[in-house]
């Protein structure tokens, strides 16, 4: 059994939504006279669409939103809901449902955490962090499975320890986006070779470029005048490398709201995908959003030039950095949340139908994304409205039926005879106010900061402690004498100091209202009850209360602020927001509800539906109900 100990230990499932639930799904199910005879020959596909909650999914499947998800649930077996693991962390939790053990047992104890054998400002990327547990692709090679992944966490092409036959891992990006503004005084008349392009009005150029270190890659831009009326009113643009559009060009006629991938002539085949966010007919005023350059990263080679000439560039997550800071609105952060899924998808497609993978691993990450900044249902959360409350639902339902589309796109290339798993893994909850922790240790004395010009630094020779935040999530280290190369504070005061940060995050209150922030707070020996316990977890962890959210800025002199973005997880994965969801549909798969499941049982589960051994470290179990014959 799954046992967290919490200052606010009271989450239970509703029992109208769980009864509700059990009757739609009965009412769904055909005869049993109808359970299939078929050969358990399939494949296994398991699509992880990160962060659906449970609850969101069954109230747009019982409205009709999710067809295809509606379908699987209705001819195999859906659980209540799926318990994540703590904290429920997207890096934490598919390392933990890709090997089927615990945080404590992978290693990969936050998204991003500390190694206490780097100095104690250095943090580690819990996406890239070796798997201390052997992970189902592993297994599945090691019994004559042929596997693919595609986006799935944790996964990496360039690392065989961590791919499989066919990879394609999160691209790498090469530059972050910015706005771009051509001024009007920029643009001259233009000296293009312009084929059979016509423009009304004299033709005018400008140009911009992409920065990837420190070479810049120009891009021409030419303004032309599609209407004939007399008017000098610009309404269109091509974009091009050398000013001559008979031999190719990145894109046009490209008018106002478009977006355009350009490629970068670089060994990588890195590229942005750039979108004209104002347009005036007089040029007076022209603004590109030029997106992060980013590169596809694929095993093998061939597959690698294969995705970049068929589908093109990693096209990059939605950037919620350019949303928050008004570069974008809310539908180009859609667009690129679509694209990305689309992209994801079809590639994933593509690998079922030309290699038939016997496992193919598969993700969606639009619904968590969006969450994480459409999540708008709390008064407290600023700039609430319920005007704007019921627009940002509208976006969140967007995104699940996208995820539903791709789900039945991916179900369609691998035909019913597969056997699937459509999981996630954690929900969501609401969130109101930004909680800075190491502001909190810099008041108590114990993080030591200095300014060197306009930047602020950690002074290692007087700081005792350090946190490293996740989400709602946080570790924090002690910076101990003989165990961190900055390590200053003896041994025989490390209890003292522990009890300090734990004292210390126990007295937290929220500004405005007296009530507790923290809630669930331990030392690294207690952590072993939430299976947590590694070498790398912090010398004390926390988790904030649902409505908080962690960061680890230590130089904004402030320790509470509102957040500027809605959706967060991290908590307690015990807190009904962050249930989980679990679908399994196939051949050898019943028709029933199951109780709810731990994602650490996934793996096992989808191992004995490829009649393999579980990984060798799996600490779950397999869920023999769901399957027709079973033990």
């Amino acid at each position: 059994m799954f046992f967290i100990y919490s200052q606010n230990c009271k989450h239970k499932m509703n029992r109208k939504i769980l009864f509700a639930l059990v009757l739609f799904i009965l009412i769904s199910l055909p005869s049993l006279s109808s359970l299939s005879t078929q050969s358990d020959d399939g494949n296994v596909v398991v699509i992880s669409i990160d962060g659906a909650r449970a609850d969101f999914l069954f109230r747009l499947m019982e409205e009709g939103m999710l067809p295809n998800l509606q379908n699987l649930a209705s001819r195999g077996s859906m659980a209540a809901f799926s318990v994540s693991v703590l904290p429920s962390l997207t890096a934490v939790a598919h390392a933990s449902i890709s090997t089927g053990a615990w945080p404590g047992t992978t290693g990969i104890v936050s998204n991003y955490f500390h190694v206490v054998t780097d100095p104690i400002y250095k943090g580690t990327d819990g996406f890239g962090a070796p798997l201390k547990a052997e992970a189902i692709w592993i297994t599945a090679i090691e019994n004559g499975k042929s596997v693919a992944t595609i986006g799935w966490p944790c996964t990496d092409a360039d690392d065989p320890e961590r791919r499989g036959d066919w990879t394609v891992s999160w691209g790498t990006r090469d530059a972050y986006s910015y706005s771009k503004d051509i001024k009007s005084w920029w643009w001259k008349d233009a000296n293009w070779v312009m084929g059979d392009v016509i423009s009304y009005s004299t033709p005018k150029e400008a140009y911009f470029y992409l920065k990837v270190g420190w070479k810049k890659y120009y891009v021409n831009i030419l303004a032309i005048d599609t209407t004939d009326d007399l008017e000098e009113n610009y309404d269109a643009v091509y974009f091009d490398d050398d000013k001559d559009l008979t031999n190719g060009y990145y894109g046009g006629p490209l008018r106002l709201g478009d977006w355009c991938p350009i490629e970068l002539p670089n060994p990588e085949r890195s590229g942005s995908w750039v979108k004209i966010m104002v347009f005036k007919p007089d040029l007076s005023a022209f603004n590109l959003f030029l997106g992060a350059v980013w590169h596809t990263n694929a095993y093998p080679e061939e597959l690698e030039e294969y995705i970049n000439d068929e589908f093109g560039f990693f096209p990059g997550d939605p950037d919620y950095y350019a949303l928050e800071h008004g570069y974008i609105d809310e539908i180009t952060y859609l667009e690129q949340a679509e694209r990305l899924a689309d992209w994801l998808a079809d590639i994933t497609i593509y690998l079922i139908e030309e290699y038939d993978p016997d496992l193919v691993l598969a993700y969606q990450p639009q619904v968590d994304e969006c969450e994480h900044q459409f999540l708008l249902v709390d008064p407290r959360q600023l700039g609430y409205t319920p005007e704007r409350s019921e627009e940002y639902i509208g976006y969140l339902e967007w995104a699940y039926e996208l995820a539903d589309e791709n789900v039945g796109g991916i179900v369609g290339a691998a035909g019913y005879d597969s056997t699937f798993f459509v999981i996630s893994d954690h929900g969501m909850a609401p969130i109101h106010t930004v909680v800075y922790i190491n502001e909190i240790l810099k008041e108590a004395g114990l993080l030591v900061t200095y300014t060197k010009g306009s930047w602020t630094y950690i002074d290692t020779s007087a700081t005792k402690a350090y946190a490293f935040t996740s989400g709602a999530a946080a570790h924090i280290y002690i910076n101990l004498e003989g165990r961190e190369p900055t390590g200053i504070v003896p041994p025989e005061e490390y209890r003292e100091v522990q009890r300090q940060i734990v004292e210390l995050l126990q007295s937290v209150r929220d500004p405005e209202t007296g009530e507790e922030v923290f809630d669930i707070i331990t030392i690294k020996e207690m952590t072993k009850a939430f299976h947590l316990y590694n070498e790398n977890t912090g010398d004390v962890f926390v988790t904030t209360r649902k409505g908080y959210t962690l960061s680890y800025q230590y130089w904004v002199g402030i320790q509470f602020e509102p957040s500027t973005y809605y959706g967060q997880h991290g908590y307690n994965p015990l807190i009904p927001e962050l249930y989980a969801t679990f679908i399994a549909c196939g051949p050898r798969i019943r028709h029933t509800i199951i109780a709810p499941i731990r994602i650490i049982d996934i793996a096992p589960t989808v191992c004995y539906a490829l009649n393999i051994p579980p990984p060798a470290d799996a600490e779950g179990r397999v869920l023999h109900q769901i399957f027709v014959h079973h033990p």
